[in-house]
């Protein structure tokens, strides 16, 4: 639970098992929510369960010394990034490491991604970076989005009304892609540069 890591910015409400039973069996430490399960899970056996809470944005503060904190809000945008619960790889034991301060210190397995965002008093302009973009088919209202993406290993979200948007299609031959880069106006050049640089990457 990366989010837990900043403060009160994850609020827990519950766990339940798949017939709707609350569990109270579990402890949360930093970044770690530990679930005791009634009965040892037998090899590639499964079990369901569901988690309700809330997140609660904490201030990004401004660039220092300190770690960068990419999880949280500034006047100019809000980060969804390392934002939700997940189950890391067991590999001989869970990959869940202790964060350092700098780099990245989390293992995701490869997972499915079906997100609903609906924002609410969203100010004009508002864009929506994600990291896949965004199905023809959102739900209903104004400032609804719609996303899928498969086999991923992470799904992040930033939004701000100040984004200026650049995309270039590169052809694979066979097939093509479009990359995307968001750039606040006075880095114009410099969003530019980050997607032609993407760009010749791929």
């Amino acid at each position: 639970v990366p989010a837990n890591r900043w403060g009160a910015a994850f609020q827990l409400h519950g766990i339940r098992w798949a017939d709707g039973q609350l569990t109270q069996d579990f402890s949360l430490h930093l970044h770690r929510l530990s679930i005791i399960l009634p009965t040892p899970l037998r090899p590639s056996a499964q079990i369901s369960f569901s988690l309700t809470y809330d997140l609660n944005l904490p201030p990004i503060p401004a660039p220092s010394e300190a770690a960068p904190q990419p999880f949280g809000y500034t006047a100019s945008q809000s980060n969804l990034v390392d934002w939700y619960a997940y189950i890391p790889p067991y590999q001989d034991g869970w990959l869940a490491h202790d964060p350092g301060f700098w780099g990245e210190f989390q293992v995701f397995a490869t997972g499915d991604f079906h997100i609903d965002l609906t924002v609410v008093d969203a100010p004009a302009g508002l864009v929506v970076a994600a990291s896949a973009p965004p199905l023809d088919t959102a739900p209903g209202d104004e400032g609804a989005y719609r996303y899928q993406l498969e086999s991923a290993r992470t799904f992040a979200l930033s939004l701000s009304p100040s984004y200026r948007v650049f995309s270039q299609t590169v052809d694979l031959g066979a097939s093509s892609v479009v990359v995307y880069s968001y750039a606040y106006v006075y880095d114009l050049a410099a969003g530019q540069a980050a997607l032609e640089e993407t760009a010749r990457a791929v």
